[in-house]
């Protein structure tokens, strides 16, 4: 089977890069010719474009692309190294189609052709303000006979705004097979558009060995800080972890952190994070990815939530901590008892297993059937 990937594979984030790897990887195991395609629109690739600003939320839109621009520029004048490594992985590791798409009119102009067309993982159904919603993550292009498979699409939360729940509604009506990567994407698609969703995990938990993968760090007892939104709380956090293991912090470099917040200079690609996170003694995140990879890896670990207007967003690793049974790993507050607790508490991987293997099972099941009906 030719399958079409459509998915965020561009982006220097960690657990994007990985979960296409994830995607693109199994299906190929499982005996399938899978390709990226290679769709790059410009709220992605830049930030997008400038409003004028009329209101506060084409302000908020501004701020946010300026701030995108900003990442960029800071993480040039470094030297570019985290880019280059990024830019590494996807030439090595990721299999993307010769045509480049800059915009959705480009993409349903001269659609690649492929039996069946898949759209996940991530947060791909989550519309940023600046763009709003995005038919191409729904498959809403291409040959009516083309089969479009969903596979654990993330809507990022557990509501979706009011503005984008028709439009979001009428674009699910279009795919074949739906699957979704948090519990509450079951309801909101039912809501949405009347169609039956499953539940299952991300892809990169349908791989079970990253080993061939990974580049570890020289350091060998270190705690591995990893936060994809800086807060005061996960710092705490980091630094009584490290306190309580009685070993260094060691923390990633982001070029997208908050102004003044406390920088690392190490420069990680997506080898070199996975690394990090299976020589760690202890991790502690605020990211899905680094929850996920510290279960792969058989890692200890504290998931810090997300404060103030990324609140939301806590849906994400919640739903799966739930899943698996490691609900106690997501801090309740930042109280030191409660950090110690999670470093003085070992976890049942047994356990962890006993659930996951079937939840895995369940996803091999969607996928070769969903895929088997093109």
């Amino acid at each position: 089977m030719n399958i079409g990937i459509v998915t965020f594979h561009l982006a220097d984030n960690f657990g994007a890069v990985l979960q296409a790897y994830a995607l693109q990887t199994y299906l190929y195991r499982a005996g399938h010719d899978a390709v990226i395609i290679d769709y790059q629109p410009s709220y992605l690739t830049n930030g997008g474009g400038l409003r004028l600003p009329r209101s506060r939320r084409d302000l908020y839109v501004n701020a946010t692309v300026l701030f995108i621009r900003l990442s960029r520029l800071r993480a040039a004048l470094r030297g570019g190294k985290r880019t280059e490594a990024f830019r590494r992985f996807r030439e090595r590791m990721l299999s993307v189609g010769a045509t480049t798409y800059p915009t959705l009119k480009a993409l349903r102009a001269e659609p690649p052709a492929f039996d069946v067309y898949v759209c996940g993982s991530d947060q791909i159904w989550n519309p940023p303000p600046r763009a709003g919603v995005d038919p191409a993550f729904y498959l809403a292009f291409g040959d009516s006979s083309v089969r479009r498979v969903a596979y654990a699409a993330s809507f990022g939360g557990a509501q979706v705004p009011q503005e984008y729940r028709q439009a979001i509604g009428q674009l699910l009506t279009g795919l074949d097979a739906i699957s979704v990567r948090e519990e509450s994407g079951v309801r909101l698609v039912q809501e949405l558009s009347g169609r039956r969703a499953q539940w299952l995990p991300d892809p990169t938990l349908l791989l079970e060995d990253y080993r061939p993968l990974l580049v570890p760090p020289a350091e060998d007892a270190f705690v591995f800080g990893y936060s994809v939104r800086t807060s005061a709380l996960i710092g705490q956090v980091q630094d009584q972890v490290a306190e309580a293991c009685g070993v260094p912090l060691l923390t990633p470099y982001d070029p997208q952190q908050r102004w003044g917040a406390r920088s690392s200079r190490l420069d990680l690609g997506p080898a070199e994070w996975l690394g990090c996170i299976a020589q760690a003694r202890f991790v502690v995140t605020n990211s899905f990815h680094g929850t996920l990879f510290s279960v792969l890896f058989g890692k200890p670990f504290a998931t810090v939530p997300l404060v103030g207007r990324h609140e939301e967003l806590n849906e994400r690793f919640r739903s799966m901590l739930f899943r698996l049974g490691l609900e106690n790993r997501l801090l309740a507050t930042e109280q030191q008892g409660d950090v110690r607790r999670l470093v003085e508490t070992p976890i049942d991987w047994d356990a962890v297993s006993r659930r996951l293997d079937p939840w895995r099972t369940e996803a091999e099941l969607f996928l070769a059937d969903a895929l088997a009906r093109g």
